[in-house]
């Protein structure tokens, strides 16, 4: 099987689907996908639950099963790693590292924090966003 860091360096576009369950995973697997990433959006709304209301917990037990229901490599949506503070980012990537994981996007913006008036969350401030980043990569390289 092609690594997930190999899919990203080849001459053909990487086909990533996102699975919302285990039917899916193997649905988009028998059709094409390349690799699979789990949706905190999807996972959310199969439960009848508005995105942005599940713990890490439940996240980390979703993802362990779509990793479970194909042998493709799969990146898990996580929010914006569960807290605002660098090492609670950490342990997070590290967790998914433990369950399978190949990779996880954790997103900038303050899930917390009120909508401004584009109707968008803020960001982290910089200072805040770099060291979530650094501490995050490097629980990454650590995992290897």
């Amino acid at each position: 099987m092609t690594s997930f860091r190999d899919l990203h360096h080849q001459d053909t576009p990487m086909i990533l689907a996102n699975a919302w369950d285990i039917g899916s995973a193997r649905m988009l697997a028998a059709n094409g996908a390349h690799a699979l990433a789990t949706s905190s959006a999807a996972y959310a709304f199969t439960l009848g639950l508005p995105d942005g209301t599940l713990d890490r917990d439940q996240h980390l037990a979703h993802a362990q099963d779509i990793v479970a229901a194909t042998p493709l490599p799969v990146q898990g949506d996580f929010e914006n790693g569960f807290s605002d503070d660098p090492e609670t980012c950490s342990e997070t990537v590290r967790l998914a590292a433990e369950i399978g994981l190949a990779g996880i996007c954790i997103e900038d913006t303050i899930l917390d924090a009120p909508a401004q008036a584009n109707g968008r969350k803020p960001a982290y401030d910089l200072d805040l966003a770099v060291e979530r980043i650094a501490a995050a990569c490097a629980a990454a390289r650590a995992a290897q």
